[in-house]
């Protein structure tokens, strides 16, 4: 059986043995998880470090758990993936970003494009940057992730362009001139934006071209917005990333 893991931001921080977790973990430790006294999980800070713990008590508001061992440190990958990722509706958005965690993505932006479908006003896109985050940890604790990646306001595609720096820089369209096997160096890092339902506009297209993008062609097919994001960082590990080992 696959030891629990769970966040804990205080790690670094912790001046004891013992800590108690916050009422979210108690929820998902007893009701999701059906834990009990004297199981084992996995605390990670999101920052590269971890360590086990043993449950000492659980009730319905705390759960106090203790150190087994020392907290230990995993680098952090030699790649830098940057991936911005034009908004899409619900699940779809979800899902493009637990599986860019998955993927070894190490810094997020949502884009604003002129196709996407969602409109959010400042307090819903306060509470939906929230659960974009939580979907990031989430997916942390499941892959076994111990530096969760950054996740940025969500911006227009307009003025990201103009902000991210690297010596790659793409930008996904289907009739992209380049592909990622041109690339003639191995990067230490990389940019991909990927667009929402329906794509880029030509304009936006342009408007990154004017950033020094690059248009990427992933090949004969259209991918959906979801979709994308997969394959891009999958072939970025293959060819330069942890994939290739």
């Amino acid at each position: 059986m696959r030891i629990p893991r769970l966040f804990y931001p205080k790690l670094q921080q912790t001046n004891s043995e013992t800590f108690t977790l916050t009422s979210l973990d108690n929820h998902r430790l007893t009701h999701v998880l059906r834990l009990q006294s004297g199981n084992t999980v996995i605390v990670f800070d999101g920052q590269g470090y971890s360590a086990t713990a043993q449950i000492q008590t659980l009730s319905k508001k705390t759960t106090t758990l203790q150190l087994n061992d020392s907290i230990e440190y995993q680098p952090a990958s030699g790649l830098s993936l940057h991936l911005g990722i034009g908004i899409s509706k619900g699940e779809k958005m979800d899902f493009a970003l637990q599986k860019s965690v998955e993927l070894g993505a190490s810094c997020l932006t949502p884009l604003w494009c002129e196709r996407s479908e969602v409109r959010l006003d400042t307090n819903r896109l306060k509470k939906k940057q929230a659960h974009w985050q939580q979907v990031i940890i989430s997916s942390c604790e499941q892959c076994h992730q111990n530096h969760i990646p950054l996740l940025k306001p969500a911006t227009r595609l307009s003025q990201w362009v103009k902000t991210v720096t690297s010596p790659i820089k793409y930008i996904l369209h289907p009739q992209g001139e380049h592909s990622l096997n041109t690339t003639p160096t191995f990067p230490k890092t990389a940019v991909f934006a990927t667009g929402p339902e329906g794509g880029f506009t030509g304009k936006e297209i342009e408007q990154a071209q004017a950033q020094n993008f690059k248009t990427l062609n992933l090949g004969p097919r259209i991918l959906r917005a979801e979709t994308a994001p997969i394959v891009i960082l999958s072939l970025a590990q293959w060819l330069w990333g942890d994939f290739k080992s």
